[in-house]
């Protein structure tokens, strides 16, 4: 993929311009003006300065951008199914623990239904039924007795067992540690119901779609995916979710 590494960044404290030739394959967090002297550091939500500062991405990110541009929207879900599914492997560590009566960290349990609620849902969830599966009942596959109502019917049996997970967390959070067998249950149940929704989805669902759809909503689906991630989610929250995964992989996995 063809890259350009030549960008013109402009110092937000005093307005001077520079060409620089950036990194071909990492992000630079910190640059100095050489007018000012000031240290610019990233805008929230961006990788680096040249991201934040400069007229075109940095590098990597322009590897990113070009991926996109060839992906079609399944793509993009199915990867978020693999982030997903790595938190639900941490859930599963936490509750192999709190079944053998050893502490766990409230902040992790929390962190986790706040994942599960922003990601997996408001994001992931908010995807497919605000866009990709009007979408597909528009192509003409029938929401009522399909798997799209199947899915919808899941999503929301799901938000049932976070419901009672948080609940059950505010209770161990105070003291109350037999409300721990509330959160393995329900933990385990939701565990075992998006696994095999995930599996549906993956192999049956998507399928349908890559099928039915053509290539320019496909296009515009991508271009309303990274709406959502902007607006409804915001800049950066989609990556730091990223980030906490792996952190908690660290802890438990």
């Amino acid at each position: 993929m063809e890259k350009r590494l030549n960008t013109k960044v402009t110092c937000p404290y005093c307005g001077y311009v520079e060409e620089v030739v950036m990194p071909i394959d990492s992000c630079q967090i910190f640059y100095k003006c050489k007018n000012c002297s000031k240290l610019l550091k990233p805008k929230k939500g961006d990788c680096c300065v040249f991201c934040s500062y400069g007229d075109i991405p940095c590098p990597p990110k322009q590897i990113i951008r070009q991926s996109e541009d060839k992906m079609k929207p399944t793509e993009i879900l199915k990867e978020e199914h693999r982030v997903i599914k790595s938190m639900l492997k941490v859930l599963d560590k936490i509750c192999n623990k709190l079944s053998k009566n050893k502490e766990v960290d409230v902040e992790h349990l929390e962190k986790i239904v706040d994942f599960i609620r922003t990601f997996a849902d408001k994001c992931h969830h908010g995807k497919e039924e605000d866009l990709l599966f009007v979408s597909m009942e528009k192509a003409g596959i029938p929401k009522e007795g399909g798997p799209i109502g199947v899915m919808l019917e899941e999503h929301e049996i799901g938000r049932g067992y976070v419901r009672s997970i948080a609940e059950a967390i505010s209770k161990y959070k105070s003291g109350n540690k037999k409300s721990s067998s509330e959160i393995i249950k329900n933990a385990q149940d939701y565990i075992q119901l998006l696994t095999q929704h995930i599996d549906k989805e993956d192999n049956i669902l998507y399928m349908m779609a890559d099928m039915h759809l053509s290539d320019d909503e496909q296009k515009r689906l991508i271009k309303e995916f990274e709406k959502v991630e902007q607006k409804k989610i915001g800049k950066g929250v989609h990556e730091k979710y990223h980030h906490l995964v792996k952190e908690l992989e660290r802890v438990y996995l």
